[in-house]
C-alpha cells in the first residue's frame, strides 16, 4: 500500500510571501548566532520587541526536535523558560492571533521538553519593517492548545495515516511507501 501526502501551496503570491518570510527568519537566526544576514529593519524590530517583552535571555535559534508522540518541528527561538515563534505577515498596527498559533507553540514547548515555558508569537509586519508585535499566550490558552494539538495529531494518525504507532510510521517511510505531491493553488 502507498500513502499520498499532498502539500498545498498558495500559488505565486503565497510563494513570494513564504520566500520573504524564510529570508527574514534566516536574518533573525543569523543575528542570534552573531552573524549578519541583512534585513536590518526586520531584525531590529524583532530584537527590540523581544528584549522589551522578555529581557536579556540566552536565546537558541532554529532548533529541531522530534517527540515520542510522532511529530517534530523546528523552533524559531527559545531559551530554557520561553518559546517564541516568528510570523511575518502584512499588517500596519493590529494583528490577529489564532488557535493554530497556540497549538504550534504548545507542541513546540512539549517537543523541547520544557512543558511549562512561556510562549509567544512575534509578528513582524511586511508592510512596516520596523513593526513587531508580541502576543504572549496565557497558560490556560497553552493547555487548551496542547489538548487541541493532541486531538488533531491523533486524527491525522488515525484518518490520514491509518495508524497511531510512530514505529509503524517510521517503517512505512523507510520502505518508501509515501509519495509526496506538491500542489500550487
Amino acid at each position: 500500500m502507498t500513502y499520498d501526502l499532498i502539500i498545498v501551496g498558495g500559488g505565486p503570491a503565497g510563494s513570494a510571501a513564504a520566500d520573504a518570510g524564510t529570508e527574514i527568519h534566516a536574518s533573525i537566526e543569523a543575528f542570534y548566532l552573531g552573524q549578519d544576514k541583512g534585513h536590518i529593519p526586520y531584525v531590529k524590530g524583532a530584537v527590540d520587541a523581544i528584549l522589551e517583552s522578555f529581557g536579556p535571555q540566552a536565546w537558541i535559534p532554529e532548533r529541531s526536535f522530534s517527540h515520542e508522540l510522532g511529530y517534530g518541528g523546528k523552533v524559531d527561538l527559545h531559551c530554557p523558560t520561553i518559546v517564541l515563534d516568528v510570523k511575518t505577515k502584512e499588517f500596519t498596527d493590529k494583528v490577529e492571533a489564532f488557535d493554530d498559533h497556540i497549538m504550534q507553540l504548545a507542541a513546540y514547548r512539549a517537543g523541547l521538553g520544557i512543558p511549562n515555558a512561556r510562549c509567544a508569537n512575534v509578528f513582524l509586519s511586511r508592510t512596516n519593517p520596523d513593526l513587531a508585535v508580541i502576543h504572549e499566550w496565557t497558560e490556560d490558552d497553552l493547555k487548551r492548545g496542547w489538548k487541541m494539538f493532541q486531538k488533531l495529531l491523533e486524527y491525522w494518525q488515525l484518518e490520514i495515516c491509518g495508524f497511531t504507532s510512530i514505529s509503524l510510521l517510521e517503517k512505512e517511510v523507510a520502505y518508501g511507501q509515501w509519495r509526496i505531491h506538491e500542489v500550487s493553488v
